[in-house]
């Protein structure tokens, strides 16, 4: 089975996994996800009334009727783009360090539109990268184990193949 790292990412906030597979010795025990970095963009969390002033200028006073195009969306997009950037670096340093053999970026669209050319430019080298378009950075890690496990990144869990374990003198579970 392939090393992989799973970055789960939005606009606000990414972090990086590594995927644990189920041990041999412990069968019952299913594959879960290591948290390894945490990364925040804080443009990304902040509304446009925090980062962007709504106080008119010189030109475009009180007296004025035709609303100024102050490039607020341009604005945020550098934010997201520079969010991207950094986001990329980390996540080849950690494909370095965990020799990682595949990379599956779990991202909203948007940020994945941005995230592909970035990444055409700058590789990383013997990593396939999949993709999964969901915004899951704020849900459990077992929503983020039950989507990856429908998309097939994940193996599913395995049931204990031996009957079920019950200490001496404690009666049978009712069922």
């Amino acid at each position: 089975m392939p090393k992989t790292g799973i970055v789960v990412a939005d606009s606000a906030r990414a972090r990086l996994f590594t995927l644990q597979p189920a041990d041999e010795l412990t069968p019952e025990r299913s594959p879960g996800l290591i948290e390894h970095l945490d990364l925040t963009n804080p443009e990304g969390e902040l509304p446009e009334r925090e980062l962007f002033s709504d106080r008119g200028g010189r030109k475009h006073g009180a007296r004025s009727s035709h609303g100024a195009d102050d490039h607020r969306a341009e604005h945020r997009a550098e934010y997201d783009r520079r969010f991207v950037r950094r986001l990329l670096e980390e996540a080849q340093r950690f494909a370095r360090e965990q020799t990682l053999n595949q990379l599956v970026l779990v991202a909203e669209p948007s940020l994945l539109g941005l995230l592909r050319p970035e990444i055409e430019r700058q590789p990383l080298p013997g990593v396939s990268v999949l993709e999964v378009p969901e915004n899951l950075v704020r849900h459990s890690l077992a929503d983020m184990i039950d989507l990856l496990t429908r998309h097939g990144i994940m193996p599913k869990s395995r049931a204990p193949a031996g009957g079920l374990y019950r200490p001496r003198g404690q009666p049978p579970a009712m069922r």
